[in-house]
């Protein structure tokens, strides 16, 4: 039961994960296309595979999902740094509600398996 939950808690970031990394991707390249002073553009990904542009996208929506900050990606445009502050807004609840069901899973284990503490 508990590995269900912590199976369905990994498969709910990645989902949240993929879907903010597509919509940054369609923000950057799609939306923006007269535009060449984007987050797309600027990082040569029209240059790059698919599979690339997918892996990167997912990479940052996964480090604005974490707060983690900025390295070698960053939003360009004033729409994609829009895009990224609601990301973050959204990465800190989405951090406190996995860290609640986390202490909650841990918690009803210990109860479960009569440990004291």
């Amino acid at each position: 039961m508990f590995i269900y939950k912590m199976i369905r808690l990994v498969l709910m970031l990645s989902l949240c994960t993929f879907f903010l990394g597509c919509i940054w991707f369609f923000i950057s390249s799609a939306l923006q296309e007269e535009d060449r002073d984007t987050w797309y553009y600027v990082f040569k990904l029209d240059e790059k595979p698919i599979f690339y542009q997918l892996i990167t996208s997912l990479y940052f929506a996964l480090t604005i999902l974490a707060t983690v900050g900025y390295g070698d990606y960053y939003p360009i445009s004033d729409l994609e740094m829009v895009f990224a502050v609601s990301c973050m807004m959204i990465g800190v609840g989405v951090f406190s509600v996995v860290m609640n069901q986390v202490g909650q899973i841990i918690e009803k284990y210990n109860l479960q398996m009569g440990d004291p503490d």
